[in-house]
Parts: C-alpha cells; sequence; structure tokens
C-alpha cells in the first residue's frame, strides 16, 4: 500500500475581515504541530489582492519546502551518526577481542 501522506502541509485559516492565516501542520509519528507563518491571504476583490495573495502562497510554498528539507535532514543526519556511533563500536570491540 501507498503512503501519500504528507509530513509537512501548509493550510489555511479563516481570520477576521475575510482574511486567511496559513500554517504548516507538522504530523511526524504520531504527534501533530502547528507552525504559524503570520502570512495572510487577502479577500479576492481586486487584482491587487490576488497579485499579493499569489506573492504570499509562493513564500509560503517556500517556506513549507524549506521546513520539509530540515526535517529530512535532521531524520538523516541522526540515522547516520547513530549508524556510525555504533559501527565505532563494533570496530573497538572486535579489535579488543582479537
Amino acid at each position: 500500500m501507498k503512503n501519500d501522506k504528507e509530513v509537512v502541509r501548509l493550510r489555511q485559516k479563516a481570520v477576521s475581515e475575510g482574511r486567511k492565516s496559513l500554517y504548516l501542520d507538522i504530523y511526524v509519528k504520531g504527534t501533530r504541530r502547528y507552525v504559524f507563518l503570520r502570512l495572510y491571504l487577502l479577500p479576492d476583490t481586486s487584482r491587487a489582492n490576488k497579485e499579493k495573495n499569489r506573492e504570499t502562497m509562493r513564500l509560503a510554498n517556500a517556506v513549507k519546502a524549506k521546513r520539509k528539507k530540515v526535517d529530512f535532514l535532521t531524520k538523516f543526519i541522526i540515522k547516520v551518526c547513530y549508524l556510525s556511533a555504533i559501527s565505532v563500536l563494533f570496530i573497538q570491540l572486535y579489535k579488543y577481542k582479537f
């Protein structure tokens, strides 16, 4: 079965005056965290608002991509460090025995 779930999702929450707040919904190992970006979408009432919303979404997606990259690298580095530590311990034990 294919796992299509994203670890980091960009979501919107309605706030006052028709604006929408953008936040990241991060779900890892059964734990959910929210990171509010302090970025807001304006109501699509004018061309200027639509352009501003496009720019805001570009920025929010860039933050999301960076967060995904940092989370991936953190997991990768932890695994590599853990495996390296086990390898070093095994080599030391092997040298000590023989």
